[in-house]
């Protein structure tokens, strides 16, 4: 399928995202972390975009390069062990539920 779809001046992305690394690994429990997100359709600027680590919501999602680089702020959790990642982008998931991206120290 096309995976970069024209819309006005930006493009929009139509395939599923690909998470290929999530990084800084750790950070408090208090949140706050800065991570970075890079894989491939991730979504640009006029895309839908949302980030949930282990259940822990990201927020303030920016698109740092189109389509490969995002960066978010995770929020407070009580875990300390988060399993799993899932990226959505203009309702196409990504989602890797068994491995650990990220620990809250």
């Amino acid at each position: 399928p096309v995976c970069y779809k024209p819309d006005s001046v930006n493009f929009t992305t139509n395939c599923a995202p690909e998470v290929y690394e999530v990084y800084p690994t750790s950070g408090p429990v208090n949140g706050g972390t800065v991570l970075t997100i890079v894989g491939n359709y991730l979504g640009n600027v006029n895309d839908s975009i949302s980030i949930d680590i282990g259940g822990v919501r990201c927020i303030n999602l920016k698109v740092q390069t189109p389509y490969t680089t995002l960066t978010c702020v995770l929020v407070k959790n009580n875990a300390t062990q988060t399993t799993g990642i899932s990226v959505t982008v203009n309702a196409n998931s990504y989602s890797d539920l068994n491995s650990i991206y990220f620990t809250f120290k």
